[in-house]
């Protein structure tokens, strides 16, 4: 597949800068976690995942799904979902999770089957008693998540996590972890999942 294709159909989804882009190309992408349709010679569809686990089992974080706008409403995304969804249960793994990138896209995943696992809290604290946060190396980071996962949360490692430390802040608190980035006097955190069995 020509990355300067897949990268062009990102680009027009989500408008991400280059050097996002360059940042996930040479630390996420995987050419075997990377699945596309083409229409009129070029990708019309694409979306990635990053491997990672639940409960002991693997799972795929699906990640930057887009349908490029001449296309869309045509059912390539769900066509495209579908069929990922099969390759990934015959590569052996237990489920998928994603992020939504905005409100509207939840009813969307629920009619493939997802269900919301996981959210993020919105919480502010006035000057007077701040929370303490200490920026860590991804690796603190990841020892941090791991220990303060419930049962059932999902363990993200690898190249998820070091694209994730190109382009977030990783901190720790007493009792949590954040990954964030900044927005003038502002952190803004990460995410909220929605996940999917295989069976």
């Amino acid at each position: 597949m020509n990355i300067d294709a897949l990268k062009k159909l990102w680009k027009q989804a989500f408008g991400d800068e280059d050097a996002f882009l360059d940042l996930f190309f040479t630390t996420a992408y995987a050419a075997g976690r990377c699945r596309w349709l083409e229409a009129e010679g070029r990708p019309a569809a694409a979306l990635y995942w990053f491997d990672c686990s639940c409960n002991g089992a693997k799972y795929a974080y699906i990640y930057a799904v887009a349908t490029d706008t001449a296309f869309r409403g045509q059912g390539l995304c769900r066509r495209l979902m579908d069929e990922t969804h099969a390759v990934l249960q015959a590569q052996g793994y237990a489920g998928a999770i994603l992020v939504p990138g905005e409100p509207g896209l939840f009813e969307m995943y629920r009619k493939m089957g997802y269900r919301e696992i996981g959210g993020m809290e919105s919480f502010s604290c006035a000057p007077a008693a701040p929370i303490e946060l200490q920026e860590v190396s991804m690796e603190t980071y990841a020892a941090k998540r791991r220990s303060l996962l419930p049962p059932g949360g999902v363990a993200q490692e690898g190249s998820s996590l070091a694209f994730l430390a190109g382009y977030a802040r990783l901190y720790c608190g007493a009792d949590f972890v954040l990954a964030a980035v900044s927005d003038s006097n502002k952190l803004l955190g990460l995410g909220v999942i929605q996940g999917r069995d295989m069976t």
